[in-house]
């Protein structure tokens, strides 16, 4: 997979047709993983490449933390086997309405020919165009559009904003029933060493900044040393926002 920062690029150097998956993927849950499969049929029936395009970071009107953190969603998306991803800062196209977006960075940036999206898909200046709209706008052009329908869970839509919900309830097994487990990368630190006091060494990381934390408890989780997987207990203290390991 080709990864395009088109914050730092003037010209995105993509010349062949794409189909473009549209979204910010924070998670890769199921629904996400639906609109990239769809993404790359599409491109394949119209002999052209596959590509995601998303932001940097949330719009900095949206308060809520992030699941995952830029490199950890990158991570995510290639696995999903789409060709290229093309990373925006919001700010650089906040501001444009829909045409603009339209015809500027997906036509013109990316050489889009066709695109997928979740149903609740909005976009350009104030959120004021949809799914439909994107539709429309292909189609007078002969291009396609695939809208993916909302996937349930537990009669709720399925969505980035429930799976933040489960982890900050602490209820990560129902996270792992639709996404990816809770999973933290980060430098290990020094911590107060009362563990070894009582023949329980620990390990310490802190929640990267941005990153949003579990309920405080006591987990089941697994931990990854140069390549080897160990099985391990982990307490989250909230408030100091560590991970005990």
């Amino acid at each position: 997979m080709t990864v395009y920062d088109l914050k730092t690029m003037q010209i995105c150097e993509i010349r062949e047709r794409t189909v473009v998956a549209l979204g910010f993927f924070d998670g890769c849950h199921a629904g996400h993983q639906a609109v990239f499969e769809s993404c790359k049929a599409l491109a394949r029936k119209m002999s052209a490449k596959s590509a995601v395009y998303t932001f940097s970071a949330l719009p900095k009107s949206k308060d809520a933390k992030c699941i995952f953190s830029l490199d950890e969603r990158i991570k995510a998306i290639r696995k999903s086997g789409i060709d290229y991803l093309c990373i925006e800062d919001f700010e650089q196209v906040v501001n444009l309405d829909a045409s603009e977006f339209l015809d500027g960075v997906l036509c013109g940036k990316l050489h889009a020919v066709g695109a997928c999206c979740g149903f609740n898909f909005r976009f350009g200046k104030g959120a004021a165009a949809n799914a439909s709209d994107l539709a429309n706008f292909f189609q007078n052009r002969g291009g396609c559009v695939n809208i993916c329908d909302k996937i349930l869970y537990s009669g709720s839509p399925l969505s980035s904003s429930l799976l933040r919900s489960f982890i900050e309830k602490g209820e990560l097994e129902e996270l792992c029933e639709v996404a990816n487990p809770y999973s933290i990368y980060a430098i290990v630190e020094h911590g107060k060493e009362l563990g070894r006091t009582i023949g329980i060494p620990t390990i310490n990381q802190k929640i990267p900044q941005g990153k949003i934390s579990p309920a405080r408890g006591v987990y089941i989780t697994e931990c990854e040393i140069k390549n080897v997987k160990l099985k391990d207990m982990s307490i989250h203290d909230f408030i100091e926002e560590d991970i005990f390991i």
